[in-house]
């Protein structure tokens, strides 16, 4: 699973401005189109407002664009800002007069002018996913503008998908107020309430001050090759109360299943049992080696020690290998040999060394996060099987059998791509395990299937041949729980989801607990199971197909990947959360290893109450 993804942009200098009032009549003209979801569908529809009685939901007009400059009505400026300060190639396309100011002439919303972007998405060296974004100041940090007496942001928009965001001077790190607002192919209102706004996760946690906003901002991101177009027209802040919940949710009683037992979890493949000595209580190194290449050593041996002294047992190094081929660009282009990078094995060899010594296992965990793999492209495919060659071949003699192979981590990701076939892996790995094996036969590999490692599609597989092979899942369900305010999920307003459910802590207003219309539909999806879902028997049984299929096909499964995201759970219910979760591992003799980081990286403390959950 994606960890929480870092992206940092660069703001255009702001304006000061003087404040004023406007009221908007033009909004009761409109044929409005009100973003709002159906609940009686799976899909977000729009519904149309009888333009007699509706009421404007506008307070106060930002910029209507008729006037075609690149000041807004109330005295800003509007900008816009690329990836390239951070390495990326992307493109934004306004049309500009002689002085570089923008000029708003897109065909506006039943008027003279909006203002249009365009844009190409090129992820160059940045190494997250490529952006663009444009916006206007409503002040500084010095004269900011109070906007707490409005309700949210509305706007008419066609075009692509995107992110709105409030600028706040009390955010300094980026780390604004934002929310994402689905594609239209027809002018929309989008009317969102600040309750729909969070902060995306990267920064550090602010209040929403909107005592003290210095501008609103768009932003898209995408893929390398991707391209998109937006118009945006009247934008402003709308009254308060524009958008009123509607009761959405069911308050149950818990409906708990009876708990299925597996009478016999007997697997006589002695990697059974080393999985259960070597690849259980461990942890990941986050947010390091898979986002980027080596730079400073973040985690050292005494990370690893603090880590073992936690009660620790193994270690899952997620790396990007394909960062250290040499001249990697000309490589990929066919005009540059296959070389291993040496600092590869620098990595590699100290990390070596230092589980070795503090009695942790470790795996080698081939992890992307720049979406390059690409099973088309015969040059990087053999790239990789290059890179696992060079890596097996290295430690071939390595007598290490707590020392793992991991082949490639959710190809999905890897790829950026929606889905891939499972013939497609299965081809990529085996070739992946025929250039291992030709040069070391001892190593354990591990195997994770399509759909993000999950184990729903891992029990549909046939073994592969090689008998020195585990089999790995990922494991975050409830979704709903386990990623609630997670930005790269799209569900960073949501919070207060309880584990387990609770009839006293649930709503008939998904609202409530941080859900809006600007989300999509697989968001709400689980909240109608979710008493059903959200207890101990229920985690329990979600893993009895796949410890069968393991106990069918003599083969040992593990989980490498689970938790529950802190920025907005509550440290009670990840807590039970883990009790209940890894009761249900070690009950059916699943190793596993989580994934979110419970441990100070600098101190190397651990909570009491997550440690007791986590049984080390």
């Amino acid at each position: 699973m994606d960890s929480c993804i870092f992206r940092m942009f660069k703001i255009a200098g702001l304006l000061c401005m003087s404040v004023f009032l406007m009221q908007c009549s033009d909004f009761e003209d409109w044929i409005k189109i009100i973003v709002s979801r159906d609940t009686d569908s799976d899909v977000d529809t729009g519904s149309e407002v009888d333009t007699e009685t509706a009421e404007s939901p506008m307070a106060m007009l930002i910029d209507d664009f008729e006037d075609g400059d690149h000041l807004s009505l109330l005295g800003g400026q509007w900008f816009t800002y690329t990836d390239g300060d951070n390495g990326g190639a992307s493109s934004i396309f306004v049309t500009a007069n002689a002085d570089g100011n923008v000029v708003m002439d897109g065909q506006g919303y039943e008027s003279v002018a909006s203002m249009a972007v365009s844009y190409a998405f090129d992820q160059g060296d940045y190494e997250w996913n490529p952006y663009v974004g444009w916006g206007v100041t409503c002040g500084d940090a010095v004269t900011p503008m109070d906007a707490s007496m409005f309700g949210g942001i509305a706007y008419m928009y066609k075009g692509s998908a995107h992110v709105v965001g409030v600028q706040t001077a009390n955010v300094t790190d980026y780390d604004f107020y934002l929310t994402s607002v689905e594609a239209s192919d027809d002018w929309r209102l989008a009317v969102i309430p600040f309750s729909y706004f969070a902060q995306g996760g990267w920064g550090q946690q602010q209040p929403f001050d909107l005592t003290r906003v210095v501008g609103v901002y768009f932003q898209a991101n995408g893929q390398t090759g991707e391209t998109g177009a937006i118009q945006i027209d009247n934008l402003g802040f709308a009254k308060a109360g524009t958008v009123v919940a509607e009761k959405d949710l069911v308050i149950y009683e818990p409906e708990v299943p009876e708990k299925n037992i597996i009478s016999d979890l007997t697997i006589a493949n002695p990697l059974q049992q080393q999985a259960m000595m070597s690849l259980t209580h461990g942890a990941n190194i986050t947010n390091w080696l898979e986002q980027g290449a080596f730079e400073s050593w973040e985690y050292g041996e005494d990370y690893v020690n603090t880590l073992a002294q936690n009660g620790f047992k193994g270690l899952r190094l997620p790396i990007d290998l394909d960062l250290y081929i040499v001249n990697r660009a000309e490589y990929l282009a066919g005009n540059a040999p296959f070389e291993v990078d040496p600092q590869l094995f620098e990595i590699l060899d100290n990390f070596d060394a230092w589980t070795a010594a503090a009695g942790l296992s470790l795996t080698i965990d081939y992890h992307q996060y720049d979406a390059s793999l690409d099973f088309a492209d015969p040059q990087f495919v053999a790239g990789v099987v290059e890179l696992w060659r060079a890596v097996a071949e290295h430690f071939a003699l390595n007598p290490r059998k707590d020392l793992f192979f991991e082949l490639a981590n959710e190809v999905e990701q890897s790829a950026g791509v929606g889905s891939v076939d499972a013939d497609v892996l299965t081809a990529f790995a085996q070739n992946l395990i025929d250039a291992i094996r030709s040069v070391n036969t001892s190593h354990t590999i591990l195997f994770g299937d399509v759909q993000w490692y999950s184990h729903y599609e891992l029990i549909n597989r046939e073994p592969f041949a090689d008998n020195n092979i585990i089999y790995v899942f990922h494991f975050y369900e409830p979704f709903e729980f386990t990623h609630q305010g997670a930005n790269w999920t799209g569900q960073e307003s949501t919070h207060g989801i309880p584990w387990p459910y609770s009839p006293l802590r649930w709503s008939e207003y998904s609202a409530d607990l941080g859900y809006n219309n600007t989300m999509e539909q697989w968001h709400f999806d689980g909240l109608s199971r979710y008493h059903q879902e959200a207890n101990a028997n229920w985690l329990y049984n979600s893993m009895i197909d796949v410890k069968q299929w393991a106990i069918e096909n003599d083969v040992a499964v593990i989980c490498n990947e689970f938790g529950a995201y802190d920025r907005t759970s509550l440290k009670e219910d990840r807590v039970r959360y883990y009790t209940d979760l890894v009761a249900a591992f070690e009950d059916l003799e699943i190793p596993w290893q989580i994934w979110f980081t419970v441990m100070d990286q600098d101190t190397g403390e651990m909570d009491s109450d997550i440690k007791a959950a986590l049984r080390l």
